[in-house]
């Protein structure tokens, strides 16, 4: 009876192993993935940044600045836009670095996929509230 336990125990010991194994490696997989794809990421997240920024210009252009609920929308957007484009600047991988600068600057990047990834959540919102804005100025305009 006691044998059997043993084995039974040993045996839920090398599965639970084997599931934490495989949890660790799909975790350095995925790590390693964002190291190698972290210049492509860091430069389309700046190009979404700049094309952002001159589309809340236009946007600021074009609608009546007397709207409270669009001008408090517009400044929110650019405080996420600029808090982003903070953690975006600590991590630009230049072409001009060492190759262990870029590697260095590759794993910071992957560090910090977190923190961007909240602050792109964070711009998501305030884009989705932005269209709200502007959807109620374009009805309040042709009503």
């Amino acid at each position: 009876m006691a044998e059997t336990l043993g084995v039974v125990a040993s045996g839920i010991s090398v599965a639970a192993f084997a599931g934490q194994l495989a949890q660790g490696s799909a975790f350095l997989y995925t790590f390693f993935k964002d190291i190698e794809n972290a210049p492509g990421d860091i430069r389309s997240l700046s190009h979404e940044l700049q094309l952002m920024t001159s589309i809340l210009s236009t946007i600021q252009g074009s609608f009546d600045t007397g709207d409270a609920g669009l001008e408090q929308a517009l400044n929110h957007c650019k405080k996420v836009i600029n808090e982003l484009s903070a953690v975006v600047q600590t991590v630009v991988i230049s072409p001009d670095l060492t190759k262990w600068k870029t590697l260095r600057k590759q794993f910071a990047t992957a560090f910090k996929r977190a923190e961007r990834m909240k602050h792109l959540h964070s711009l998501e919102r305030a884009k989705s509230m932005l269209l709200q804005c502007c959807t109620t100025s374009i009805r309040c305009v042709f009503a």
